[in-house]
């Protein structure tokens, strides 16, 4: 982020962060975000820290770096220490067994599984819910590696660590909690209003506090829209990640507009387009979700700057900054035109 956006948006958030802090502890009850943020569970915690470890100590020791950890922040080093430190105590069966859960699967597919399950749910819980999931298609052996594993790491390592640890999150998910509700902050009319589209969803963004400060995992299922945050995580963030997430279902239609198909077909063409595409993707990856991926990301830079006043400077994909800044430049309004028809017009000028 550069430094002209963080300005900006230090300035355009100055007043909700302030009026929450001098607010009582009371939450009113008239108020009504659609964002609530919760602190630790173990549904998120358990696999997700396990899967930290294993990138730790075997798989991605770059990109899981102690320097990163000691430049985030004093609570995340301390939280690195504790993974080398655990990692290193344990036997040779345990290592090999999560080597095994990791090896050809992330968290990510462990925990959209359980994601569902009550936040109270248990160990056990989590291991019956997985293992009896059919579209996992786990082998025999992996399932008893994940009954044996997890159990040994919540009642060795995990249990009392995330039992020291909730308090602090618990206090953190209070706080964000206030302000959200004090500002009566509610992103979905906000798109809404924004793109002129209305949502087949009446969404509700959850946000669960992690220990893994390197990456944020996303989930979805009913009407609810799950992302993990870290303990370093502003309000800022918080409001901010919904943007991206209800800007993918204001593009669904398009998916399926013959002219849009027809558009990326020529955009096929385009080689910084299909460059990038090619280095990200497998070939089973649509080149039209591409195409719409990059308009799903420039949407929710455009929704940024009309709720703070932000701007960017940079690019995620090729064409989504383009997208944003063709937005702005036309001063886009959904009740003079469309948003399917504003993202046609603006691939149309791309091929021009």
């Amino acid at each position: 982020m550069g430094k002209k956006k963080i300005f900006i948006l230090l300035i355009a958030l100055s007043m909700l962060i302030f009026s929450g802090c001098s607010s009582t502890d009371a939450i009113s009850e008239n108020n009504s975000p659609d964002i609530v943020v919760k602190g630790l569970t173990l549904k998120i915690s358990l696999i997700q820290t396990a899967y930290e470890m294993y990138n730790v100590n075997v798989s991605n020791p770059d990109k899981f770096s102690e320097s990163f950890y000691k430049n985030s922040s004093k609570n995340d080093y301390k939280h690195y220490k504790w993974l080398v430190k655990s990692y290193e105590s344990m036997d040779v069966e345990m290592k090999k067994a999560l080597n095994n859960l990791f090896l050809s699967r992330d968290s990510w597919d462990y925990i959209n599984i359980i994601i569902s399950l009550d936040d109270n749910c248990s160990v056990e819980d989590i291991i019956t819910k997985i293992n009896s999931d059919d579209s996992l298609n786990l082998p025999s052996f992996l399932k008893k590696d994940l009954d044996k594993f997890l159990k040994y790491f919540y009642n060795e390592y995990f249990e009392d660590y995330i039992n020291k640890k909730d308090s602090f999150y618990a206090k953190k998910a209070h706080e964000l909690n206030k302000k959200l509700s004090i500002n009566d902050v509610n992103v979905l009319k906000f798109v809404e209003k924004m793109s002129g589209v209305t949502l087949d969803k009446n969404y509700k963004s959850i946000m669960y506090y992690s220990f893994n400060p390197v990456e944020t995992h996303s989930f979805e299922y009913d009407n609810f829209m799950i992302s993990t945050i870290s303990s370093n995580s502003s309000i800022l963030d918080v409001v901010s990640l919904p943007f991206y997430k209800y800007s993918r279902p204001l593009f669904k239609t398009l998916s399926y507009n013959k002219d849009f198909l027809i558009l990326s077909n020529q955009l096929q063409k385009k080689e910084d387009f299909v460059h990038m595409y090619n280095d990200l993707y497998t070939t089973s990856y649509p080149f039209e979700d591409w195409c719409l991926e990059n308009l799903i990301s420039g949407f929710a830079k455009y929704l940024e700057y009309r709720y703070y006043g932000s701007t960017y400077e940079h690019s995620n994909y090729v064409y989504d900054l383009k997208f944003y800044n063709y937005l702005r430049d036309i001063n886009f309004d959904p009740n003079k035109t469309s948003l399917e028809k504003v993202s046609l017009d603006f691939y149309k000028s791309v091929l021009d």
